[in-house]
């Protein structure tokens, strides 16, 4: 919603701001972590595209007004996506999926790559953790594996 606001000698009434994208971000992955159903009040549209990721590897999420309702199942609780993930609409929550994606026992196709410069860093983690991490074709492979 847009609206004009021009300057006046007093102003009253309620303004409620939309939570901090980064906060809103945490607490709904954790929501999908967790088991059973999560809410997350006064949720930013920011996280919407992370919603609509999500959605994509199975996790029921919905906006409902300044709120987002997530049913958890689970740290494995994630399903394969029927072709190669892009983690774009998720912004920067997309390195975090991209670690979440990792511990998975299937394997997930993710294209484009997330945060190009920051994920080879990440990548050295999930390897030295004994994540299956595969790079080819401009394509990024995780889990799978142990």
């Amino acid at each position: 919603m847009e609206q004009v606001v021009r300057p006046a000698r007093k102003v009253v009434g309620e303004v409620r701001v939309p939570g901090e994208v980064g906060a809103a971000v945490q607490a709904v992955v954790l929501a999908t972590l967790a088991e059973g159903e999560g809410r997350v009040l006064n949720a930013p549209p920011a996280v919407d595209g992370l919603i609509a990721v999500l959605g994509r590897l199975g996790v029921t999420a919905e906006r409902r007004g300044r709120e987002v309702v997530v049913a958890g199942h689970g740290v494995r609780g994630f399903e394969p996506p029927s072709e190669p993930l892009d983690l774009g609409p998720a912004g920067e929550a997309g390195l975090l999926l991209v670690a979440l994606l990792a511990g998975q026992s299937f394997a997930t196709r993710l294209a484009p790559l997330p945060a190009a410069e920051r994920l080879p860093p990440l990548l050295g983690y999930l390897t030295a953790m004994g994540a299956a991490v595969d790079q080819a074709d401009g394509t990024l492979t995780v889990g799978g594996g142990p």
